[in-house]
């Protein structure tokens, strides 16, 4: 069964029963229905990961996400575009407010730089933290100007892996690893940004990423980090 506010989406509900209704009051009726039956469930265990960088400054996703939900305010919001990684995500970043996160439902790159920039103008009294795969962010990186010249304050972290790791992904499955345009090497994000006026660094340890995330979420200004991580596959 699929509870949701929105028409469209219970009319293109693949396979069950859509009922429309307001979410909340929805979901208290139902808590009000079920009997209590004495059993604590427990968090998922988050997995345990290495933290040592590979060879060229490459960090897993994990570790990256671990040093940003510790240092976030804890009513950030988040826009995630690096679908290679958004298990690890849902691992590692904790929120426990509403309207913490904005994803791309599916397909259309770049839909996370300007959204990361939108959700920031329409939420001042937060801060917005974007999580942009290297593929995605080409298709988006002209937001990196609107954001400069508005001093809008997005903390944009490119996780960076050289290739578009969903398609990989789906390569993989479908037996064509062959196929190209796959791999997206030799970018150049921090100068990329700073051409286009946001400040901006490379994070090549957990120090690093940790220096300047910090640093990013004490500034009044959008800052860029780019970080190189391990490839992974998302299914």
């Amino acid at each position: 069964m699929q509870i949701t506010c929105d028409p469209g989406e219970a009319a293109r509900a693949p396979m069950g029963r859509a009922v429309v209704a307001s979410i909340g009051p929805a979901l208290a009726r139902l808590a009000d229905a079920v009997a209590l039956r004495g059993i604590s469930v427990q968090p998922r265990p988050v997995p345990a990961v290495s933290r040592a960088a590979e060879p060229g400054g490459r960090m897993s996703p994990e570790v990256v996400f671990d040093v940003v939900n510790e240092l976030a305010p804890e009513d950030a919001i988040y826009v995630n575009e690096a679908t290679a990684t958004v298990t690890a995500f849902w691992d590692r970043i904790q929120m426990r407010h509403p309207g913490s996160y904005y994803f791309p439902a599916s397909g259309g790159l770049g839909f996370g730089m300007p959204a990361a920039v939108g959700v920031q103008l329409a939420e001042p009294g937060r801060r917005v933290i974007a999580f942009i795969g290297d593929g995605s962010a080409n298709y988006g990186i002209t937001a990196l100007w609107t954001a400069a010249q508005h001093g809008i304050p997005v903390v944009f972290i490119i996780l960076n892996n050289g290739t578009y790791g969903a398609l990989r992904g789906f390569a993989a499955k479908l037996d064509t690893l062959d196929a190209p345009g796959l791999d997206v090497p030799g970018i150049d994000f921090v100068s990329l940004a700073a051409g286009y006026g946001v400040d901006a660094g490379l994070a090549e340890s957990e120090g690093e990423l940790r220096d300047r995330v910090a640093k990013a979420l004490a500034s009044d200004r959008p800052t860029l980090i780019e970080v190189g991580i391990s490839r992974g596959s998302p299914f």
